[in-house]
């Protein structure tokens, strides 16, 4: 294929990469899960193509004697591209794994507090034989998540 040619169509994929980008360098911080999701996939499918031709160009300017010396300019030029590529990659990664972290922050289990009836708890007589039947009292209250760390304080200092 001619070079002008694939040269007319890398301009006109550039054009629409740089469009991308800087779409997704203006929205990043207001982005959710789906739509980080969907501009990683605009932005893929905006690359690819820019790449295969890229890769087309320069095979044709390393065979062609004529056209050896702009091969170095051609390739820095390619190279700003694949830089801006892996940045905004980078960009929608940060902002989706923010994305889970608040997520996560908001399903954080939720703390139940507890009205407990006055109990008459085993106290620890200091011997190693009765420390098993002593421990399965609390056990379950010191293996559940969603009880205060201070109401489990609380029924330990009871005892």
């Amino acid at each position: 294929m001619d070079i002008d040619i694939l040269k007319a169509k890398r301009k006109s994929l550039r054009a629409a990469f740089s469009m991308c980008c800087n779409g997704i360098s203006n929205r990043t911080e207001t982005l959710s899960k789906n739509e980080v999701n969907a501009l990683y996939k605009q932005l893929q499918d905006k690359f690819s193509p820019l790449e295969t031709i890229q890769e087309e160009i320069s095979d044709l300017l390393l065979t062609s004697h004529d056209l050896k010396d702009t091969y170095q300019e051609d390739f820095s030029k390619a190279e700003e591209y694949r830089d801006k590529f892996c940045q905004i990659f980078s960009i929608l990664e940060a902002s989706q794994e923010q994305e889970i972290l608040v997520s996560e922050e908001n399903n954080s289990v939720q703390k139940r507090k507890f009205k407990l009836p006055k109990l008459e708890l085993r106290k620890f007589s200091g011997e190693p034989k009765d420390y098993l039947a002593f421990w399965s009292q609390f056990e379950k209250i010191h293996m559940d998540a969603t009880i205060a760390e201070e109401d489990k304080f609380n029924t330990c200092c009871s005892a």
